[in-house]
């Protein structure tokens, strides 16, 4: 299975990140992390109030760090 990495630099809300949020609403299990500097550190649940504890990261190697490894990098 496909695990991705959502690129959502400086605009990772349920405004700016639709597609994001989508994602993680209806496929969580696909999403490893969502790449934005800016709110690194949050899990996504934090900012879009569902998506459980995936983490928000600040760069492409804390993303691929994470187990299983990402595949993909969705922008």
């Amino acid at each position: 299975m496909s695990r991705y990495v959502v690129l959502a630099e400086g605009a990772f809300d349920a405004e700016w990140a639709k597609t994001a949020a989508s994602l993680i609403r209806y496929r969580p299990e696909r999403v490893a992390a969502v790449l934005d500097s800016t709110r690194a550190g949050s899990p996504v649940s934090e900012i879009l109030g569902f998506g459980g504890p995936i983490p928000i990261v600040a760069n492409l190697d804390e993303a691929l760090a994470l187990e299983p490894t990402p595949t993909s990098l969705l922008r």
